[in-house]
């Protein structure tokens, strides 16, 4: 089963992809309207970790079912890779809301 995609506590899970480029892998996360300057990307071992704030708060209401109101103010996610990354990223570039990140694999 996956995990929810939204949390009462007002984040988002954004959608990204993986691919591996060999020597790298090269992660596209979708960002729309989020903050670029408070985007942060770290990886450790096998996880990477990804959080951004949103522009301006979204509501939701009655979204969650419960009644009431939901308000976001941010992504985050934790992402688990198929090997070992090197930590500091060997790019990161946002074009519209679309964050690549490339890292290099670890002992690559």
């Amino acid at each position: 089963m996956s995990a929810p995609s939204w949390s009462h506590k007002g984040w988002l899970r954004p959608l990204y992809s993986i691919r591996d480029l060999g020597d790298r892998l090269e992660i596209l996360i979708d960002l729309p309207s989020a903050d670029e300057a408070s985007i942060e990307v770290r990886a450790s071992g096998r996880r990477v970790s990804i959080s951004a704030k949103l522009r301006k708060e979204t509501v939701f209401s009655d979204w969650s079912g419960r009644g009431g109101e939901v308000v976001f103010t941010e992504f985050r996610e934790e992402i688990t890779l198929p090997t070992e990354v090197v930590e500091e990223p060997v790019a990161v570039d946002v074009r519209r809301g679309v964050v690549r990140v490339i890292f290099k694999k670890a002992g690559a």
